[in-house]
């Protein structure tokens, strides 16, 4: 998910502007995409990391969009502040945002049987779906985030950016691929599939959970090489230097 801070509230209220999802079932092995932008007529402020070409982070950019009027890459002002009855008003605004995320679940679920759930770093999903009124506890959930940094023995957490570099992981002519896979994209999603949108990200993550199920050995040797990190056994988890 992508979400968004209402600009003038200094990040006190925030609300989902976007999900993307990937379905995969592994005996047909053909994902579908798709996903749903939350549009209101309200001013957020969109933060996005800026990387370099190893996926490494920089430093953040931040605009302002307003979703529902198509406007985008808005000044932001970090002084700027909305009088208490406007916050009022964004926090009504932000709990509809997140009842449309539970009808989105509701209906993605009544479409679709469902057994897994797989973020990337769910700490903000997860407060989400609490927010949306969305019962988790009949699916599983995998979140390769935690699970890479127990594979690597690593006491901090690797980026998603930075994982899809150590995978190979991109997107062109209507294709995801990386170092082992590669799927194609309907046309009309094509321009979605970008870092840090929601289906974009969705993909990202997709194409890691493979390449972790069906290649894990050789990420980890990328990984260790990507970090510097001398080969460890198999079977146990050295601490990262």
């Amino acid at each position: 998910m992508e979400f968004g801070h209402v600009y003038g509230t200094h990040r006190a209220v925030v609300m989902p502007v976007e999900i993307g999802v990937v379905l995969h079932d592994p005996e047909e092995d053909r994902p579908r995409f798709l996903g749903e932008t939350f549009r209101y007529d309200i001013d957020v402020e969109l933060w996005r990391n800026v990387t370099d070409t190893r996926g490494k982070t920089l430093g953040v950019t931040a605009s302002v969009a307003n979703l529902w009027r198509g406007e985008y890459q808005k000044p932001f002002l970090r002084s700027h502040r909305l009088p208490g009855y406007q916050v009022q008003a964004a926090r009504e605004v932000a709990r509809a945002a997140f009842a449309d995320l539970g009808l989105f679940m509701q209906r993605l679920s009544g479409d679709a049987d469902i057994s897994t759930l797989t973020f990337f770093a769910d700490g903000m999903e997860m407060m989400a779906f609490e927010q949306a009124g969305v019962d988790t506890d009949e699916f599983s959930r995998v979140d390769l985030q935690r699970d890479i940094r127990r594979r690597l023995g690593m006491k901090d957490h690797l980026s998603l950016d930075r994982v899809s570099t150590i995978i190979g992981f991109s997107s062109s002519k209507a294709q995801i691929r990386s170092g082992h896979f590669s799927y194609q994209v309907p046309p009309v999603l094509q321009h979605f599939i970008k870092p840090h949108r929601a289906l974009g990200d969705a993909a990202r993550i997709f194409i890691l959970s493979r390449e972790l199920a069906e290649a894990g050995e050789t990420f980890e040797a990328r990984a260790r090489a990507y970090l510097g990190q001398p080969a460890t056994p198999r079977a146990g988890y050295a601490a990262a230097a």
